[in-house]
């Protein structure tokens, strides 16, 4: 799962700071998750993050790393109480594979002492180790009960479809004219290898529940720059077959008005126009459908036909081999990236020639050749630029456009020095070829057999490729 950054990822971590000033005070889960508005899961999960940021292990110590309510502090993050020494920059929250990168260790590297505390502290620190915390981490989170008085918003008060740019598929829709009728509102962006994975369960309520008195609704709203415009969301809607309205929220207004964070995000609404659930990620299908079919029965849906409704994922879409996976979703543009490996490092916006270490420790990555790193992607500039990647996992996608000329760039895979043969993805060749014509996800790797840990080399034969992330499944 992906969450945006900038001002929606500093909201996500304002919330976490009243979580933990609410911890600090003696607030149980329950407790605090009723004064924000949460479920307990939820602030759990928000809590572990704020230990791990501080370098803290227990509520006890979180009273020494918070100020008091006067703004003097009684410790400082990782001091913890009298005889609990730490390093002072925290430690690293267990995870699948190596998350944390010259660049996340360059955000963490001053010293903390006593005079960097102020009463928003917890929230910078937050913000200055943002990339050691993906929320790809979390497959749901919990609101409550999906019936309690505390899951129900009115749609005019709080969230809304107005603010959408284009529509696809149908014309605008209203809250007006949505009143009467279940709606799903599904937020995505098209790169997004989550939302891809998650597609085919929302295509097959679509299809199965529409004349039950289901409307489903896909908000679009674009993660890369790429990702702008109605154009790009046809394309993707036609390859994907998706035929329910498309709300294009190039601008996040529709994002805004939901206080979403998240790709891809589920939002189910009542026929009373009241948010009633809601799904971050992947996973949770049944408790959905089951709420699903449960809204519809009360607005006075008859035989909804059999449970679950078939569901049929191939390709791209199919399920990840959770067993197997090991590495997570890595960006390759200098503001979100982690574990690049080319000697000297990321030299931010201007063209310089990479080289790639003889090892790659997994989850790791480089580039060879004349690139330039820009903040969203990295930009090669010369033939046979090459970008190298270390992962364990059944599947590797790649995020790749052919730059601004949009001429077609060709590009030859190795998989631990060999073509993939039986191993390519939907985009290679057996004998690793492959093309980027369009700006999309391109599956490069499907293993077949046993999953271990592997080298990719991705060499791109004409300049201009523009790379985004690498996914894995």
């Amino acid at each position: 799962m992906r969450t945006r950054t900038g001002d929606v990822r500093d909201a996500l971590h304002a919330r976490e700071a009243d979580i933990a000033r609410l911890a600090r005070d003696g607030m149980s889960n329950p407790d605090i998750g009723a004064r924000l508005f949460l479920g307990a899961r939820t602030v759990e999960w928000h809590l572990r993050k704020v230990l791990t940021t501080l370098g803290i292990t227990s509520r006890r110590e979180l009273r020494w790393a918070l100020p008091d309510g006067d703004g003097t502090a009684p410790g400082w993050p990782g001091a913890g109480p009298p005889g609990h020494a730490r390093d002072g920059h925290g430690r690293e929250r267990p995870r699948r594979g190596p998350r944390v990168g010259a660049h996340a260790a360059r955000e963490r590297t001053p010293a903390m002492t006593s005079d960097h505390l102020s009463s928003d502290h917890l929230l910078d620190r937050a913000r200055r180790l943002g990339q050691l915390f993906r929320s790809d981490d979390v497959r749901a989170e919990d609101r409550g009960d999906a019936d309690g008085a505390d899951a129900l918003w009115p749609v005019e008060a709080d969230f809304s479809l107005a603010a959408a740019t284009d529509w696809l598929n149908s014309r605008p829709l209203t809250g007006a004219d949505l009143r009467g009728r279940v709606v799903l509102v599904d937020f995505w962006t098209h790169t997004c290898i989550n939302w891809l994975r998650q597609l085919p369960y929302v295509r097959a309520w679509a299809d199965a529940y529409r004349d039950a008195g289901l409307v489903v609704i896909g908000v679009h709203s674009p993660e890369f720059s790429f990702e702008h415009g109605a154009d790009g969301v046809r394309r993707a809607a036609e390859a994907r077959s998706i035929g329910y309205p498309i709300a294009v929220d190039d601008s996040f207004g529709v994002w805004r008005s939901f206080h979403n964070h998240f790709w891809p995000a589920l939002y189910l609404v009542d026929a009373t126009g009241r948010l009633r659930h809601h799904v971050f990620g992947e996973g949770g299908y049944e408790e959905t459908e089951t709420v699903l079919r449960q809204l519809l029965t009360e607005a006075g849906a008859g035989d909804l036909g059999p449970y679950p409704v078939r569901v049929e994922a191939h390709g791209v879409e199919a399920p990840a081999d959770w067993d197997s996976l090991r590495s997570a979703e890595t960006y390759l543009g200098y503001d979100r990236t982690t574990g690049f490996a080319s000697p000297g490092g990321v030299v931010a916006d201007r063209p310089r020639t990479y080289s790639a270490p003889d090892r790659l420790r997994l989850g790791h990555w480089a580039l060879a050749g004349a690139w330039t790193v820009a903040r969203e992607a990295a930009v090669s500039h010369e033939p046979v630029g090459r970008l190298t990647v270390r992962f364990s996992a059944r599947d590797l996608h790649l995020v790749a456009t052919p730059g601004r000329q949009g001429t077609p760039v060709r590009f030859r895979l190795l998989l631990d020095g060999r073509p993939p043969g039986a191993d390519a993805g939907l985009d290679v060749g057996a004998d690793g070829s492959g093309t980027v014509a369009e700006g999309r996800l391109h599956q490069l790797v499907r293993r077949s057999g046993a999953v271990d840990t592997a080298t990719a080399e991705i060499e791109f034969l004409d300049p201009g490729a523009e790379v985004y992330a690498v996914t894995f499944g």
